[in-house]
C-alpha cells in the first residue's frame, strides 16, 4: 500500500522539463521500438557469432542513455516515466518488479527464469515509454499504423517463404517438420518469418491481422493510400494466418474479429466487459472439451493438458516454485512422469509465469490482461470521440484473442512477441486515463 501511494503521488504531476524535452522524440521513440521488435531476430541465429541480442535490446540500451542524458541536463529525478507505467497499468509494472525479484531469488535454484526475465526486460521498459508517450487518440491510431507497417519484414520474409520455400535466416527447430495440417498431413512448407516455429508466427500475426482490420474498416481518417496499405497487410496476414496451419490463431482471429464487429450499443454496455471475458472462458472450455472428444488434427490437446498437469505437480512438489518459480528443472522431470512428451515448459503462457516467477507472478500477469481490458472499456464508454472508441475497440480485441491463444501456446516471453501484448495494454490505460483526467 505504501509503494502504491507513493507511486500514485508520483503520477499527480509531470516534471515539465522531462515533458519539454521529450516532446519532440517521444513518439519516435515508440516507433523504433516497434520496428525493432518487429524484427525480433537474436544475432547469434542470423550470422552465427555475435551477441545473444536482437535489435530491441541493443535499442533500449540507447534509449536508456538518452534519459540518462535527459536528466543531467535539466537535473529532474526521472519519476515521469515510471508513474505514467503505473497510471496506464499498475499490473505490469507490479509484474515487472515481482518478475525481477523471483528471477534473482531463484538464481540459486534454477538460473534459467533470470533469462526468462532478461528477455521480457526490454518489452517492460518499452511499456513505460509507450504509456509516457501517448497524449491523444491521435498519438494512438498512429502508434497503430506504425505496429502494422512494423510487420511488413516479417510478412515479406514469410510470403516469400510461402511462394519460394526461402530463405529462413532463422533455422526452424524440430518440432516444425511434424507441424501437421488441417487434414492430417504434414505441412509441407513451414511459414515461419523469423521465428523458428510456424505457430510463434502466428502468435506474432494475430494482433497485426486485427489491428489491420480495425484500422481499415473504421471511421478514422486515413489517407487513401495509408488504407490501401492496410488493407494489403489485412490481405497479407491473412494468408499466412491460414498457411501457419495454426487451428488455435485461426480460432481467435476470428474471436477478434467478432468482438471488433460488436454494435456499438453492447460495447457501451456496462457489463459488455465482463461478457468478453465470458466468451473467452466459455471458448477455451469448449475447444479444450472439443478436442479430446474429437481428436485426429486436435489429438496434442491431450499431451497440452498433461503438460499443464505437469506444472501444478511441479508447484506442488516445490513450494519454492510455487513462490518464487524457477521451476523448469522440476516441470522437466515432472512431465517425464506425468505426460507423453518431456518438456520444460507448461505449454500455457499463464502457467509458464507461475513456473518461471511463482504463482504470484502469474496472477499479477493475468492482472495485466484483466486490467488493461477494463481500462479500454472504460475509455469506450466515456468517449464522445470516434477515434478514440475505435482503438479502444481494437485493444479490447486483441487482448481478448491473446489472452485465449496465450491459453495454448508454449511461449510469449520473446522481446517481439512481449512488446506487441504490452503495447495494447499501454494504449488501453493511456486511452482511459486521458478519459479519467
Amino acid at each position: 500500500m505504501a509503494l502504491a501511494s507513493h507511486i500514485n503521488k508520483l503520477a499527480q504531476a509531470t516534471p515539465e522539463p522531462l515533458a519539454r524535452s521529450l516532446m519532440p522524440a517521444r513518439l519516435s521513440l515508440v516507433y523504433a521500438c516497434l520496428f525493432a521488435a518487429g524484427l525480433d531476430a537474436r544475432f547469434q541465429h542470423v550470422v552465427g557469432y555475435g551477441p545473444a541480442s536482437n535489435p530491441l535490446e541493443l535499442l533500449m540500451v540507447v534509449i536508456f542513455l538518452f534519459l540518462l542524458a535527459d536528466t543531467a541536463i535539466n537535473k529532474y529525478h526521472p519519476n515521469a516515466v515510471v508513474s505514467s507505467a503505473w497510471r496506464a497499468n499498475r499490473f505490469v509494472v507490479m509484474f515487472a518488479m515481482w518478475a525481477m525479484f523471483a528471477a534473482v531469488v531463484g538464481v540459486a535454484f534454477y538460473p534459467q527464469s533470470l533469462f526468462v526475465f532478461r528477455n521480457l526486460l526490454p518489452a517492460f521498459l518499452f511499456f513505460a515509454i509507450a504509456a509516457h508517450a501517448v497524449r491523444s487518440s491521435r498519438d494512438a491510431w498512429l502508434i497503430l499504423v506504425v505496429f502494422v507497417v512494423s510487420a511488413v519484414p516479417n510478412v515479406a520474409l514469410a510470403v516469400s517463404q510461402l511462394v519460394f520455400g526461402k530463405p529462413y535466416p532463422i533455422p526452424l527447430n524440430l518440432a516444425s517438420s511434424v507441424k501437421m495440417d488441417v487434414d492430417g498431413s504434414f505441412v509441407k512448407i513451414a511459414v515461419s518469418g523469423l521465428f523458428n516455429h510456424p505457430n510463434a508466427l502466428a502468435v506474432y500475426l494475430v494482433p497485426v491481422f486485427l489491428a489491420s482490420f480495425g484500422l481499415v474498416f473504421s471511421r478514422i481518417k486515413l489517407a487513401g493510400w495509408i488504407r490501401l496499405g492496410l488493407l494489403l497487410m489485412l490481405a497479407a496476414s491473412a494468408v499466412l494466418l491460414y498457411s501457419t496451419k495454426a487451428k488455435g490463431a485461426w480460432l481467435w482471429g476470428a474471436f477478434g474479429i467478432f468482438v471488433l464487429i460488436w454494435p456499438r450499443a453492447l460495447v457501451r454496455s456496462r457489463y459488455s466487459g465482463w461478457l468478453m471475458w465470458l466468451a473467452v472462458v466459455a471458448l477455451i472450455t469448449a475447444t479444450v472439451t472439443a478436442s479430446l472428444i474429437q481428436g485426429g488434427v486436435l489429438s496434442t490437446m491431450m499431451t497440452r493438458v498433461l503438460l499443464w498437469q505437469s506444472a501444478f505437480v511441479a508447484m506442488m512438489a516445490e513450494p519454492f516454485v510455487a513462490v518464487f518459480g524457477s521451476g523448469q528443472e522440476v516441470v522437466w522431470y515432472a512431465s517425464a512422469q506425468v505426460a507423453d512428451l518431456q518438456y520444460a515448459n507448461a505449454h500455457n503462457v499463464f502457467l509458464n509465469q507461475a513456473v518461471y516467477f511463482g504463482i504470484p507472478g502469474a496472477l499479477l500477469y493475468i492482472g495485466c490482461f484483466v486490467y488493461a481490458l477494463r481500462a479500454a472499456h472504460q475509455a469506450y464508454r466515456s468517449s464522445i470521440d470516434a477515434e478514440e472508441r475505435r482503438v479502444a475497440h481494437i485493444c479490447m480485441a486483441v487482448i481478448c484473442a491473446v489472452a485465449g491463444q496465450y491459453f495454448f501456446e508454449p511461449a510469449a516471453e520473446s522481446s517481439g512477441l512481449a512488446v506487441e501484448v504490452f503495447l495494447f495494454m499501454a494504449l488501453s490505460g493511456c486511452l482511459r486515463w486521458q478519459r479519467a483526467s
